[in-house]
């Protein structure tokens, strides 16, 4: 089915210019910064696409990403919560997440809250593997996810509702240059959390050149005698960008709340952003050239941290230079933040490599620098007798080697790639010699493995392969070595789907290897030897206007041990009924 091998291509590029052949330049998936139409797949990246997230579309759990071999989920909390990701064994607080664009996670926590998007229609989610932090700063040292949701003209509704009381109704109205999203997702969680309720609204306009985004959601999760004594998060995200032929600007506000009734300690937690990027690029037959920039300061309210001084500000300066040379990109960027958070200093920071590609495909080699400045919490965490922040840190620093090939024949992919990577500086809580837990800089992170995908589409089946393997996967602190926890030895997922005009019927495999995790009710570290969840989604169309849909996931109900926070992942079924008009 692959037409092309790699002594095709290498036997096929010619190095110098052509009068009588041009290229065109394939997009970049991972279009958080920049259009889509710009610049060529730099390092691993891919989009999981409409095709794939059909399948399992009313999977409130965001197990969609499963279809990512480099991600590994956790949540903290229940499904449909706070979940947080390993990109290539990487933790979520070196990772960027966006949303149209939009940047989502907080530099306070690094993490960020899935449940922001539960119940949505997300039509696509682009996925960089590799690091980002010569483009996109400290936030993506470990990779950049971007969610993409659905544009449709018309009206659309959906409900259902599954075991452990679990609810689902949402809808959207496409219309002219707008589209609104509301998504009310309810999961009565064991024991004391009584009511989790998830709410949100979702607003983007867009023309030729304007874009806006306004995300409101507020989470009512429990009440006084809940376990977690939070009883409401809300989180408002809204921001516009410009886009000409040859600049860009946006701006951003994010204002995330916790709101914590406790019978001793009550309190109202803001963490409030604002973001300012912009771009200018110039564009030749045979040279790609871009420079921006990306201003972003984040303060806390209500909390002890409100007066700490200096601010979490960053002023991070970037550029790329990419050389068009018929079938051959050599291609070198980099930044470096001018105004680092915290007046941490921080070091320059690059990736350079070459790309060799045509149409159906390409191959791709390089190599990255990235860091990872320490957060307010890591710096200025107040001494309460057991614990303090640590002003004295110094930013992770990271390097990375990569290479692949990717070929692409109709809606069909493979993506092959080898990776290598190092963390020095980690950050890690634990004891000093004064008994006192506090970060320091003690981790050293090393992997390497090989990351695939595969899929297939051909009416009317889907057929959609992926994995992960690490063949180093260690870490040293204080000089002791010792496995990575929660991060697998391998990873792996398998899709088959059937779609006729009126049904369709889809089977998942997903297979998680040997590693060693936290039990959450003890929280003492268990060696897992594997884990494997098989999940099942059948969708029947019953007229031109209503589809009903079924889902189970775990149908097996095996309570493997595999990830921080509770309950861990059991039987989920859940029953759907769509409109579209």
């Amino acid at each position: 089915m692959f037409k092309i091998l790699i002594l095709f291509f290498l036997n096929q590029y010619q190095i110098f210019p052509s009068e009588e052949k041009t290229y065109t330049v394939p997009p970049i998936e991972v279009s958080a910064k920049y259009p889509e139409s710009f610049l060529i797949s730099k390092g691993t990246s891919y989009l999981v696409d409409s095709s794939l997230i059909e399948t399992f579309k009313f999977d409130p759990s965001f197990l969609n990403l499963s279809f990512s071999p480099s991600l590994i989920l956790n949540s903290y909390g229940y499904p449909g919560y706070l979940q947080t990701g390993f990109i290539r064994g990487f933790s979520s607080t070196r990772t960027g997440v966006y949303l149209e664009g939009f940047k989502l996670n907080s530099r306070t926590s690094g993490s960020f809250n899935l449940s922001l998007l539960s119940g949505l229609p997300v039509s696509g989610i682009e996925v960089l593997s590799s690091s980002g932090s010569s483009i996109y700063g400290e936030n993506a040292l470990s990779g950049a996810l971007n969610f993409k949701l659905l544009r449709k003209s018309g009206f659309n509704f959906k409900g259902g509702a599954g075991n452990l009381n679990t609810t689902l109704f949402s809808g959207s109205a496409g219309l002219p240059y707008t589209n609104f999203y509301f998504a009310n997702y309810t999961s009565i969680p064991p024991e004391k959390n009584k009511d989790s309720h998830f709410s949100r609204f979702i607003n983007i306009f867009e023309n030729k050149n304007v874009k806006s985004l306004f995300l409101y959601s507020r989470n009512s999760i429990g009440n006084f005698f809940s376990e977690t004594g939070r009883e409401k998060d809300e989180f408002i995200l809204t921001g516009f960008k410009y886009l000409s032929r040859y600049f860009d600007f946006g701006y951003q506000f994010k204002k995330d709340g916790v709101e914590i009734k406790d019978i001793l300690y009550s309190s109202k937690d803001h963490s409030i952003s604002n973001r300012i990027f912009g771009d200018l690029f110039l564009n030749t037959e045979y040279m790609k050239f871009r420079t921006g920039f990306e201003y972003e300061k984040e303060y806390l309210k209500g909390t002890t941290f409100e007066n700490t001084s200096p601010k979490d500000e960053r002023l991070y300066p970037y550029l790329t230079l990419d050389l068009v040379i018929q079938g051959l990109i050599p291609y070198f960027e980099c930044g470096k933040e001018l105004k680092g958070s915290f007046n941490t200093e921080s070091p320059f920071v690059y990736r350079g490599g070459i790309i060799l590609f045509k149409e159906e495909g390409s191959i791709y080699f390089n190599y990255s620098k990235g860091f990872r400045a320490p957060t307010l919490l890591d710096l200025y965490w107040p001494f309460d007798g057991f614990s303090k922040g640590n002003p004295d840190l110094k930013p992770e620093t990271s390097k990375e080697i990569e290479g692949g090939i990717k070929v692409i024949e109709d809606k069909s992919l493979l993506l092959i790639s080898y990776f290598k990577r190092e963390l020095e500086n980690g950050i890690t809580w634990g004891f000093d010699e004064n008994f006192v837990y506090t970060p320091q800089n003690i981790e050293k992170i090393k992997l390497q493995g090989f990351e695939g995908l595969l899929k297939i589409e051909k009416v009317p089946f889907i057929f959609s392969l992926n994995f992960i393997f690490y063949k180093e996967r260690k870490s040293i602190e204080n000089d002791s070595e010792k496995t990575l926890l929660l991060i697998p030895t391998y990873n792996s997922g398998f899709l088959i789907s059937y779609k006729e005009r009126n049904f369709s019927l889809s089977y998942r495999l997903r297979l998680i290897g040997p590693h060693y995790s936290i039990d959450p009710s003890d929280y003492l570290v268990k060696n897992v030897q594997y884990a494997i969840f098989q999940d099942l989604s059948f969708t029947l169309k019953l007229s031109k206007f209503i589809n009903m849909s079924l889902l189970s996931t775990n149908i097996d109900n095996k309570p493997y041990e595999f990830q921080i926070g509770f309950p861990l992942e059991r039987r989920r079924i859940y029953g759907f009924v769509e409109s579209n008009f």
